[in-house]
């Protein structure tokens, strides 16, 4: 076999992102891919039906709706109702929401949310109580088929911003979004924040804040235009000064009607954007039953909320205490629309005055005792198609950047991180990090050579990213593989491993992205993998990557470095974690320290192992912990995940107990 390897730089940071899928035939069911399409020969137009209780009503017909563009009825001539909901899944354990989750195929996606916090306006103590109530939302609401995008108003969240359906991912945005060093609006300009000045300087920060509340958001529905299933916006803020009417301007705030003008405008864009890209706004005012404020004020304040919720078909929330629950109707609101299609006449597309026509939506339903909840407006101009990428640069841009396992390469990313020796001098440990891609051979493509060979040419990124979302580390190869016809065909049948190192700076959370690309075929496929390395060098115990081998001597290290972690139900799964910062027992090799393994299907808990007791030689601070649990024979197929907890006894209370995960898959 000939093996050569060739370095390039890193290619440029970008995101390409597919066209939209086909609308829906009439009477027949839709993707949720097709959620909003506009086109010379079909407009469709999402609607929410919901009965007096707020409950979704899913069984109307074509003759149930009226549907109106710019006041005149228009026939409908497709129709399907979207069940976007995903399957039931079992109540989450505190144990289970710290797995790590299978990044999910574009067919699998429902719904994709981007979360905004307006940190620029909300206070540190809000904050600090909204942290428990998202939390909770994500535990019981963010289910499979779901991805998810966390941002905030003052700046960028970084890695945060990448759409994840991985909850560890979400709960650490979280937290970052409480700690975040800077100030809050109360702290920049205590003054301006409810009264005004003469000088018009009241009148200039609200449009300012508005303005880089806006951009935030027109962000996010960017992210969002083309992505699949039921697409939202959840917005959490405080309270943006908004004006309701231009022709009544805030008394003592907006002292300038060019800057009402200016607001009213940016505002009708931003729905407008949002409109033609299919994305609805839930918003909601997190500051809950608040009597201080004057009525009138208290309106202003809830205007820019409302105002996108109205124009979206969303829903405003406000008022209210129960902030949690609010946000678990929400995602329910998201689960099931109807999908109203129409034939454009002519002349609905195109430019009128040098500006795109606007078009006027009224959706009616005509059963009594029922609300009906849509777009307002779409413009009459049909999105350019984003061309397919053709380059090697392209398809990689794309693959890279992708929140889906992209592609029809196969591709499963294992990253495995421990420390190193101490230093001679310092005694001071630094990360170790090993990449391993497993990938699936029958996705290869083997051409033959002139000498009789069977060659395939692999291209393999990948990139690792801060949490600030700065690239930390990169590697750009291509391979050569030269093998003979019965080689290849081995290959084919057991796939190809491929390990890197990763050169990180230090300990905390990173993102791993890597894209396998075959140069014969231009195909592609994609993983990535959010992980958080502990500082080896605290006071407190540690734990490396957990490793599982099926026990064979067919890779390297007689099997724990088995990246694809396929296992069978019945068969022996082993595996392997170094334990650091053990309280050292000079008397004993008898270590205070024990650990117990759990498996787990989808959330549930499918076993729980007795406590083993791990042993070493006296004073020694660290630890190897090795042992093997035999799948039950009856054991389903499907995904599954392991976790180690580690306890040393005779550590202080907080320092004691460390927890690490692996996922794997079990088929016949």
């Amino acid at each position: 076999m000939i093996l050569r390897c060739q370095v390039r730089r890193l290619i440029g940071l970008a995101l390409l992102i597919c066209a939209a899928g086909n609308p829906a035939l009439s009477q027949a069911p839709a993707s949720p891919e097709s959620v909003f399409r506009v086109t010379v020969d079909l407009v469709q137009v999402d609607a929410v039906v919901t009965d007096s209780k707020g409950r979704h009503v899913a069984d109307l017909r074509p003759s149930d709706f009226q549907l109106l563009v710019d006041g005149k009825p228009r026939q409908l001539t497709n129709f399907s109702y979207i069940d976007a909901g995903p399957k039931a899944t079992p109540a989450p354990t505190t144990a289970s929401t710290a797995a790590p989750a299978r990044k999910p195929r574009r067919e699998e996606i429902h719904r994709t949310i981007v979360f905004v916090v307006d940190d620029l306006h909300i206070s540190p103590e809000y904050m600090a109580s909204l942290l428990p109530v998202v939390k909770k939302f994500v535990d019981e609401q963010v289910a499979p088929g779901d991805l998810v995008s966390v941002m905030a108003t003052r700046s960028s969240m970084g890695i945060y911003e990448q759409f994840t359906s991985d909850k560890r991912q979400l709960y650490a945005a979280m937290d970052r979004l409480v700690r975040r060093v800077g100030q809050s609006l109360e702290q920049i300009n205590p003054e301006d924040r409810f009264t005004s000045r003469d000088n018009g300087s009241s009148s200039f920060f609200m449009e300012l804040y508005q303005t880089i509340a806006v951009a935030t958001l027109s962000r996010a529905i960017e992210g969002l235009r083309e992505m699949p299933g039921r697409k939202a916006v959840v917005f959490l803020s405080d309270g943006i000064e908004f004006p309701l009417s231009q022709l009544v301007p805030v008394v003592g705030v907006f002292n300038d009607p060019a800057i009402v003008v200016r607001m009213m405008e940016r505002m009708a864009k931003l729905t407008e954007f949002a409109n033609q890209s299919g994305v609805v706004f839930y918003t909601f005012d997190t500051k809950g039953l608040e009597a201080l404020l004057m009525p009138a004020r208290r309106m202003n304040l809830m205007g820019f909320s409302s105002y996108l919720a109205r124009e979206t078909g969303g829903v405003f929330t406000h008022d209210t205490n129960g902030l949690s629950e609010a946000l678990g109707k929400a995602m329910v609101d998201m689960t099931g629309y109807y999908l109203l299609g129409y034939r454009p006449e002519p002349g609905e597309f195109g430019l009128k005055g040098g500006k795109e026509i606007s078009h006027k939506i009224q959706v009616k339903v005509l059963r009594r005792g029922l609300t009906v909840r849509s777009r307002k407006f779409y413009t009459g101009v049909e999105e350019p198609i984003t061309p397919e990428p053709q380059t090697r640069e392209e398809i990689l841009r794309k693959a890279l950047f992708s929140p889906f396992d992209t592609g029809s390469i196969r591709v499963r990313l294992s990253l495995l991180y421990s420390a190193s020796a101490p230093a001679p001098k310092t005694g001071e440990r630094r990360p170790l990090l090993r990449a391993m891609l497993a990938i699936d051979g029958r996705d290869l493509r083997f051409t033959d050579t002139a000498d009789g060979m069977k060659e395939a040419v692999l291209d393999v990124v990948t990139a690792a990213y801060s949490v600030d979302g700065k690239l930390v580390s990169n590697q750009d190869q291509r391979f050569t593989l030269q093998l003979a016809a019965r080689q290849a065909e081995v290959l084919a049948a057991s796939g190809a491993a491929y390990k890197m190192d990763v050169e990180v700076p230090e300990a905390g959370i990173y993102q791993v992205r890597t894209v396998v690309r075959d140069a014969a075929t231009g195909s592609a496929g994609s993983a990535s993998t959010f992980l958080q390395i502990p500082d080896f060098n605290r006071k407190r115990i540690a734990l490396s990557s957990l490793v599982l081998s099926d026990g064979t001597d067919t890779t390297e290290g007689g099997g724990w470095l088995t990246a694809s972690r396929e296992f069978a139900p019945g068969q022996q799964l082993y595996y392997l974690c170094r334990i650091y910062g053990v309280q050292p027992d000079e008397t004993t090799a008898k270590k205070a320290v024990d650990v117990d393994i759990r498996l787990f299907r989808e959330g549930v808990q499918v076993f729980a192992g007795d406590p083993i007791p791990v042993s070493g030689d006296p004073g020694e601070r660290e630890l190897i912990v090795a042992g093997s649990v035999r799948l039950p024979p009856a054991f389903p197929e499907g995904e599954y995940a392991m976790q180690l907890t580690a306890r040393d006894r005779l550590a202080a209370p907080k320092q004691q107990e460390a927890s690490q995960w692996i996922d794997f898959t079990v088929a016949r």
